[in-house]
């Protein structure tokens, strides 16, 4: 069969019909359903068409070896004006460190409650986190603070409209593939988990309606979800959490 043939078979209507009634599918039933197709085709060209339904988003991980149907979209962060400047003025004087930076009104899409103030993340790569703060003062940034402490964070956050937060860029955090100085979804999820204290307006049953909707809305890559909270020492509670919210 020619590729061209093999293109048609796998559109999005015939992938959903052959696996419309599992809610899993692992590499070895992904391998038989296109050896129906090619009897001969190599391991090495599945791979190449996994991959390229992954892309598609027809697609998503789930585990290691382990997908699911998924129509639906990457989550995309809207753009703000302070995310932007802050980018912006990193971006100029620090050309070649790695940075994200996101702000928790994105967050909004996801809850019940309406929250008024605004925290600004700036994450930097640790051996320059304090340069880029004392740049950023410089540059006239308000309310920007270094590592705060719980007490820092109680006190400022809750007095100030907008907070500016330098912290720390864990080593291979999930970024924006078109953006590597916005977070992916993935990411802001462990983090919302792990720094309780900095994201205090945003636990409980916020966080459980935040995980539940961007899992309803997007497609969650659960692969790297859970190599991101391994990376941030939470891997089991993190895994727990999922359970628990019977995300799997």
């Amino acid at each position: 069969m020619s590729n061209n043939s093999l293109n048609k078979y796998i559109k999005k209507s015939r992938i959903i019909n052959y696996f419309s009634e599992k809610d899993l599918i692992t590499i070895k039933e992904l391998k038989d359903f296109y050896r129906k197709v090619l009897p001969d085709i190599e391991d090495n060209a599945i791979r190449s068409r996994i991959y390229e339904l992954r892309k598609k988003g027809l697609i998503s991980d789930v585990g290691k070896g382990i997908y699911t149907l998924s129509d639906k979209p990457m989550w995309q962060p809207f753009e703000n004006k302070s995310v932007l400047k802050i980018i912006r003025l990193i971006e100029k004087s620090f050309p070649e460190i790695d940075f994200v930076v996101w702000n928790t009104n994105l967050l909004s899409e996801f809850m019940n409650m309406i929250v008024f103030k605004n925290i600004i993340i700036i994450e930097t790569e640790n051996i320059v986190s304090e340069n880029v703060f004392f740049y950023l003062k410089e540059k006239k940034i308000k309310d920007i603070y270094f590592k705060p402490d719980k007490k820092e964070l109680e006190f400022y956050t809750g007095i100030n409209k907008v907070t500016y937060i330098v912290k720390s860029l864990i080593t291979k955090s999930p970024v924006q593939k078109d953006n590597r100085h916005y977070p992916r979804i993935e990411k802001i999820l462990v983090d919302l988990y792990c720094d309780s204290d900095l994201f205090i307006a945003f636990q409980g049953s916020e966080l459980k309606n935040i995980w539940l909707n961007s899992f309803r809305k997007y497609a969650v890559n659960i692969s790297t979800l859970k190599n991101y909270s391994r990376r941030r020492g939470k891997f089991q509670e993190i895994s727990k959490y999922i359970k628990q919210l019977n995300l799997i």
